[in-house]
């Protein structure tokens, strides 16, 4: 009879937990759903678009690059041997 009781409590610990994980993520989605619709409203009234790729290349081009083109030659890779020390 323990076992049966301590079964049924750790069910609905889980049952429990679990609960509320899919609240959080309901909560979470509903959030972003939210700001979504905000941002198009916003975009609609300043007349403009929303695109993910124009943000993206609007961004990239605020960055410096990393590398410059050509700056790497043939001469400067390395390879590299590596091997396990037990």
């Amino acid at each position: 009879m323990a076992e049966l009781i301590r079964r049924l409590t750790r069910l609905l610990l889980l049952t429990v937990l679990a609960l509320a994980g899919l609240a959080m993520a309901a909560i979470f989605t509903l959030s972003t759903l939210i700001a979504l619709a905000i941002a198009l409203l916003v975009a609609t009234l300043r007349g403009q678009r929303i695109s993910a790729r124009e943000y993206w290349k609007q961004r990239q081009s605020r960055r410096k690059p990393m590398f410059r083109p050509g700056a790497l030659r043939a001469g400067d890779i390395i390879d590299v041997k590596s091997r396990d020390v037990p």
